[in-house]
């Protein structure tokens, strides 16, 4: 075997390894991380989208969610629920609305809180979490 052949080998056994390991990085199991905190949120702006719509057609918010649950896209998803299987938390105020993940920990109240905290006087409409 020849050096410029050697060296094509091992540029190509690289260059799989390379694509072996980004398709193995990005195929591996969730561990409730980032993937399910964009989930999360991703979830919560559909929410928000709902209760916004409710708002302009009603000039109210609704008691519950379930009043703008969006329709289950699969038997397994429940909009109502974060990615990490605990319901949303939802919690009207005088001007506005208050919607709550309780995070990787299930707790509210914690660190990990993804939230959506709407003030509709202000207008100071923002989500964060707090970690």
């Amino acid at each position: 075997m020849n050096w410029k052949r050697t060296v094509d080998v091992l540029v190509w056994i690289v260059i799989l390894l390379f694509f072996g390991l980004v398709i193995f990085k990005s195929c591996s199991i969730p561990d409730g991380g980032q993937r399910y905190r964009v989930e999360t949120i991703q979830k919560m702006e559909v929410i928000i989208t709902g209760l916004e719509k409710y708002f302009s057609q009603s000039n109210q918010y609704p008691a519950s969610l379930s009043i703008v649950c969006p329709p289950k896209l699969d038997s397994t998803a429940d909009p109502l629920q974060d990615s990490w299987g605990q319901q949303f938390e939802y919690e009207l105020k005088q001007n506005g609305f208050l919607l709550l993940s309780a995070g990787p920990d299930g707790q509210p109240g914690t660190s990990d809180d993804i939230v959506y905290d709407q003030d509709e006087e202000a207008h100071n409409k923002e989500m964060h979490h707090t970690n």
